[in-house]
């Protein structure tokens, strides 16, 4: 679905309430940069909210209702910057996974790695260009781009992608907001961890994401029937939006109230 036909979320509440209150078991599932949390200038400055926490709690223990963020960060970075070990995660968009009560899965295996090269050839490209700053997060690599001055922006995804390309099909791209995420050569993403998570199992599924590694999981619970929520101006084929992290936070409480008795 166009990105343009995304609907306002909220004139449609009343739509989906009874979806949502009847549903014997409801999977709740959300991104985290861009939809958690407001896009910062640098990872690292990311915090979530004591708000959102408590709404991602309160969620988690309604009857029936099972949350999971999903991010392109590591797990053991999600994981800390969450504080609960009570929800399913995934991290580098799916390629960690942990349900509660078990330890992390990877789901690359050796034969299927980035190349050792990769990271050092584009940690060299980056050093061209003041601003841009590659992530190593050994299984996956991002090229964050949001410091770089906006012309030099297309040049240096160009350079980028050509060094990328040069290592096919072992890695690949992910172009997302102003990030490129470069990715092993396995068919796994967001969509197969909400697969795994068992929330595309003919259960009522939600899902709210904002960038370019959603999209898998976003078309999965769309064919699934599902409602799924796109944050802020990328909208990724969701069927509703919301124009920012504090409105994805507004529907979060929404759900329980609908939810706990």
């Amino acid at each position: 679905m166009p990105m343009q036909d995304a609907r306002p979320l909220w004139p449609h509440l009343v739509s989906m309430e009874r979806r949502i209150e009847r549903a014997p078991r409801l999977f709740v599932a959300t991104d985290f940069d861009g939809t958690l949390t407001p896009i910062v200038s640098h990872p690292t400055r990311a915090l979530l909210s004591d708000r959102a926490r408590h709404a991602l709690a309160a969620l988690a223990r309604c009857p029936g209702v099972q949350v999971a963020v999903l991010s392109g960060r590591r797990l053991a970075d999600l994981s800390a910057r969450l504080g609960s070990r009570e929800l399913f995660l995934a991290g580098l968009a799916g390629l960690e996974t942990r349900t509660p009560g078990h330890p992390v899965h990877t789901h690359v295996p050796p034969s299927r790695r980035l190349p050792a090269t990769l990271a050092t050839r584009l940690g060299a490209w980056c050093r061209r260009f003041e601003g841009s700053w590659l992530e190593n997060k050994k299984l996956s690599l991002s090229l964050h781009l949001r410091a770089l001055a906006p012309p030099q922006r297309a040049p240096f995804r160009r350079g980028a992608r050509r060094i990328i390309a040069a290592c096919a099909p072992r890695a690949h791209v992910v172009a997302g907001n102003l990030v490129l995420d470069v990715m092993p050569d396995v068919t796994w993403s967001k969509a197969s961890a909400l697969s795994t998570w068992g929330a595309l199992r003919g259960k009522l599924a939600i899902y709210l994401g904002d960038d370019a590694n959603d999209a898998p999981a976003i078309e999965a619970v769309n064919r699934g029937g599902g409602i799924t929520v796109g944050v802020g101006h990328h909208h990724r084929g969701a069927r509703y939006r919301v124009g920012s992290p504090a409105g994805a936070l507004r529907f979060l409480e929404w759900l329980t109230r609908r939810r706990c008795p």
